[in-house]
């Protein structure tokens, strides 16, 4: 008998008398009780989705810059909102296009799409577009103000990001998380979605001093690690040769002095894993590293729906 029929059933016998309606309504409750369950709804924002392609900076500088299947310039330097590892711009040369010799544009990143099986930038933006975009020359670099960044968006019809609808919201589940290392990720995903706070050329950051909690010297970033597609910074390279390490990028916060604080001592980086260049892919090695850093790889906590019925 199903569900239905069993209703009908038991009003019958509460109309004649058979059962009690206390009875009846109780039966009714336990059974709407049993027919429940939990639900769970999970909504991964594509800006914390895990990267596929991961690169060394220094690999993707001198990359084409294509359009419409030709290669119009190539890429110089990337310009990043060291707050969040964001990349704002891929500051680019057009040899190729009349009137743009000598100088540099900064192109909004999200204008830009990465090929990773052909290793080029492409853009939609026409020569003729791009020649009457902002540009400077190439030993003269602008201070990359709000207003500038608004204005050089608009150009290539993007919206800055802290200007867009888009919200980010992340949700606490679960009794067993580490509570610092989620505080660090939920903040470093409110440093994702907000307005450029300092502004550097990752050319900049390189040979930037990390420092530990304790004011310790740690050592010098050599170069940082990218995922090209998302346009984010994923570690910075500390040292040089075989003791070389990948510090998660959320696990470094920007201190005084255009130094880099992560909040471990010295002597504990000195014994992290090795940073290994032929694994710079590998999902397991990136987790392990971010485990050693007391952080979680931003793309493993998701907005988060519970609903849960008894």
């Amino acid at each position: 008998m199903n569900i239905h029929r069993k209703t009908v059933a038991t009003a019958v016998m509460v109309s004649l008398g058979l059962i009690p309606m206390a009875y009846s309504q109780t039966k009714e409750k336990t059974k709407e009780k049993t027919t429940q369950s939990t639900t769970t709804t999970t909504q991964v924002s594509s800006d914390f989705s895990a990267p596929r392609h991961v690169h060394i900076s220094s690999d993707l500088l001198g990359k084409p810059v294509m359009s419409d299947g030709k290669r119009i310039g190539e890429l110089e330097d990337f310009v990043v909102d060291v707050n969040s590892g964001r990349v704002i711009y891929g500051v680019s040369s057009f040899d190729t296009i009349q009137g743009a010799s000598g100088k540099l544009y900064p192109v909004p990143y999200t204008s830009v799409r990465y090929s990773g099986d052909a290793q080029t930038y492409i853009t939609k933006m026409t020569p003729d577009r791009i020649v009457t975009a902002t540009s400077f020359p190439e030993n003269q670099w602008p201070d990359f103000s709000d207003q500038y960044i608004t204005t050089t968006y608009r150009h290539y019809n993007e919206t800055p990001w802290w200007d867009g609808t888009k919200t980010v919201t992340t949700t606490k589940t679960g009794d067993d998380d580490d509570d610092d290392s989620k505080a660090r990720l939920v903040s470093y995903k409110e440093r994702w979605t907000s307005r450029p706070t300092t502004v550097r050329r990752v050319s900049e950051i390189r040979g930037r001093e990390i420092v530990a909690a304790d004011g310790s010297k740690v050592g010098l970033i050599s170069d940082v690690v990218m995922d090209p597609e998302s346009g984010r910074i994923l570690y910075a390279i500390e040292g040089s040769g075989a003791s070389r390490h990948a510090i998660p990028w959320v696990a470094l916060s920007p201190s005084t002095g255009n130094t880099y604080q992560v909040k471990i001592t010295a002597d504990r980086i000195k014994r992290a894993p090795v940073f290994e260049e032929t694994r710079i892919t590998d999902r397991g090695w990136a987790e392990e590293v971010h485990r050693y850093y007391s952080v979680e790889p931003y793309w493993s906590v998701s907005t988060t729906t519970r609903e849960t019925r008894p």
